[in-house]
């Protein structure tokens, strides 16, 4: 899989983030030329890797907008999953368009420059509400460039390089990168930087209808934390959460007409409520849905939950996919951020109810509130599936229990804060 350097989505695809350890064991940030990730897998499932003292010879192509200051010679890096961390290892060569490289091991590989870097952290907010799912794309003065996300709460974090003035531009991958939501120069900054609330005109390049409602339990009171997931024409689904009076504020970037579904979701207690959508009508701003109910929830249809200790995950995007010999249970919280919060879990494959074991490269990753990563190889648990429904090489219904032991890594690219091997539970159910 080849990853486009200059696709301004970029963060929403790559692995981790450009946060490297250099040769010399240094905490260095990273301009990126190109990623690829190979992986190869025998007929049983199980990962292959290159012979010892063999190598395999990789090339990536250069992008023509990076072809002028492309240098003949980089460190190339490899991404270690376990730790969300890149590694410097070898070094890629110039050959007229494309990098070449030998390299010892199948895994993402990754053309870089080092630079010295800081962390760079804020919120967009738009009035009184969080600017979530939004891309975030910072540009140097050679014209590279690096993205990022805003999450639910409009927060972003990450690494950039250090003492460089910087272009941030705010879009939506519904409007394009064309129509920017908001843009202005930022930095030099020489140590890390909380740039705070960053207020943007609530108004975009193109028709932006915002949408508001109010959830209440069975005795009208309003509901705090329920999760609306919804989704425009053409876009990944995006979630909002209500706030401490139940209300939520969906912003539909760039939709001049057409209809905009919504789920509500109680993820603590595993229940879904109302399902509908809002159709959009050209020339109308705002769509006000009032009071919505949660009195008639039903159990959640589609979920994969993790439990271990204090950390217990929902996953409300689940799939569940096949390679002839391993299973593929996958869950995703965000898909604007499909790296950031998903836990995959690989299973001998299994066609009837039962139990069934780990294939390799199973493995959690989430990003907490406090920004810090948790991590987590989950390489012995044991499924108990009680309802399966397998047909036409394809699962229609997978539902089960799991339980196993996992390694957990919490910190971030700069600091490890913890490491410990524990036990894990959780539940799954997948019908479609």
């Amino acid at each position: 899989t080849y990853l486009d350097p200059i696709d301004p989505n970029l963060a929403g695809y790559m692995p981790g983030s450009l946060a490297a350890v250099d040769a010399d064991g240094n905490r260095v940030a990273m301009i990126t030329y190109g990623m690829i990730g190979i992986e190869m897998i025998n007929s049983n499932g199980q990962p292959l890797q290159i012979r010892p003292d063999f190598t395999a010879h990789i090339s990536f192509p250069i992008p023509d907008a990076q072809m002028a200051h492309a240098p003949e010679e980089m460190p190339l890096w490899y991404f270690h999953e376990s730790t969300g961390v890149w590694y410097e290892e070898a070094t890629a060569t110039k050959n007229g368009n494309t990098y070449t490289a030998e390299v010892s091991h199948f895994s993402f590989w990754n053309c870089d420059i080092p630079v010295p870097y800081i962390t760079l952290e804020g919120t967009l907010n738009c009035e009184d509400h969080a600017m979530s799912a939004l891309n975030i794309l910072l540009t140097r003065p050679n014209g590279s460039s690096a993205s990022g996300n805003t999450n639910v709460y409009g927060y972003f974090s990450g690494i950039v390089p250090a003492n460089e003035p910087l272009i941030m531009t705010v879009f939506s991958q519904s409007c394009g990168f064309e129509n920017s939501l908001y843009t202005t120069t930022i930095g030099p900054f020489a140590a890390d930087t909380d740039l705070g609330q960053i207020v943007m005109d609530c108004i975009s390049p193109v028709q932006s209808p915002v949408i508001t409602g109010t959830v209440v339990d069975c005795n009208d009171i309003p509901m705090e934390g329920i999760a609306v997931i919804y989704q425009a024409p053409n876009a990944i689904p995006h979630y909002v959460f209500t706030n401490s009076e139940g209300i939520f504020t969906i912003t539909a970037y760039c939709l001049e007409s057409g209809s905009v579904s919504y789920t509500l979701i109680d993820m603590d207690n595993l229940l879904e409520g109302i399902s509908d959508e809002v159709v959009i009508v050209a020339g109308i701003p705002e769509y006000d849905l009032g009071a919505l109910s949660f009195c008639e929830a039903t159990a959640l249809s589609n979920f994969l939950t993790y439990e271990e200790g204090e950390y217990n995950f929902l996953f409300p995007f689940v799939q569940v996919g096949d390679s002839s010999i391993c299973g593929n249970l996958l869950g995703r919280l965000d898909l604007s951020q499909p790296y950031a919060y998903m836990l995959e879990m690989k299973f001998e494959l299994i066609d009837t109810p039962g139990s069934t074991g780990p294939c390799a490269g199973s493995y959690l990753m989430y990003i907490l509130p406090d920004n810090t990563t948790y991590t987590a190889e989950m390489e012995i648990f044991e499924m108990n599936i009680t309802e399966l429904v397998f047909s036409g090489g394809s699962y229609s219904l997978f539902s089960g229990t799991y339980t196993g032991t996992v390694s957990v890594t919490i910190g971030t690219p700069n600091n490890l804060i913890t490491s410990y091997d524990t036990q894990v539970s959780g539940s799954f159910h997948f019908e479609q």
